[in-house]
């Protein structure tokens, strides 16, 4: 339903742009509604997909395991990334089309990269690949993996968390609850709480 809504919103205001954009390069009518249509589907259809998979995440939240959060947001950044990176390869051929279409009839003499419409799909493919999967869980995946080095590195923490926290629940300093611990301890838990080198 929302990822739904919100697909079509964003699939008719990202067209708009697009076609405006290759009016000014080209006045080839068939041109002008595929590439509306492929920007449309392709922002449609990336909108709708972020929309319902961040739903599915809330409803799964407390049923997590550790490391599951991570996992998942990786799944849905490489999901939507091989969705992503074929339509703005197909953006990419498309504008290539029109800046070679303009670069005849105007005469711009345009650089030739502009007008390689392999080029510029490939372009497409690769840029479009590289932000969606940044935009849509990879830039956090990186993150998360960037503070554990950081934490292995300055031995602050090890490496291997899930394990170090699995052991203090061996040892019943912590207790699992979902994918999260919890001190068992009140005490515990304010005493590193009011300790003034770990805050």
């Amino acid at each position: 339903g929302a990822g739904l809504w919100a697909g079509l919103v964003a699939g008719m205001i990202g067209g708009v742009p697009i076609i405006l954009i290759e009016l000014l390069l080209t006045r080839d009518p068939a041109l002008l509604l595929a590439t509306g249509a492929a920007v449309g589907a392709m922002i449609a259809t990336l909108a709708g997909m972020a929309v319902g998979m961040r739903a599915r995440e809330v409803e799964h939240e407390t049923s997590a395991r550790p490391n599951e959060g991570i996992r998942r947001t990786i799944r849905n950044a490489l999901w939507l990334t091989a969705l992503a990176g074929p339509l703005f390869s197909l953006v990419g051929l498309f504008v290539g089309v029109a800046f070679r279409n303009a670069n005849e009839r105007l005469e711009l003499k345009l650089m030739p990269g502009l007008t390689n419409i392999w080029l510029t799909g490939m372009s497409g493919l690769l840029a479009g690949s590289l932000l969606a999967f940044l935009a849509f869980g990879g830039l956090a995946a990186l993150q998360h993996v960037v503070l554990r080095w950081v934490l292995s590195y300055t031995g602050a923490a090890p490496w291997a968390y899930a394990d170090f926290l699995d052991y203090c629940v061996e040892r019943v300093l912590l207790r699992r609850v979902g994918g999260g611990y919890i001190f068992i301890h009140r005490t515990l838990l304010e005493y590193f709480a009011d300790e003034p080198d770990l805050q």
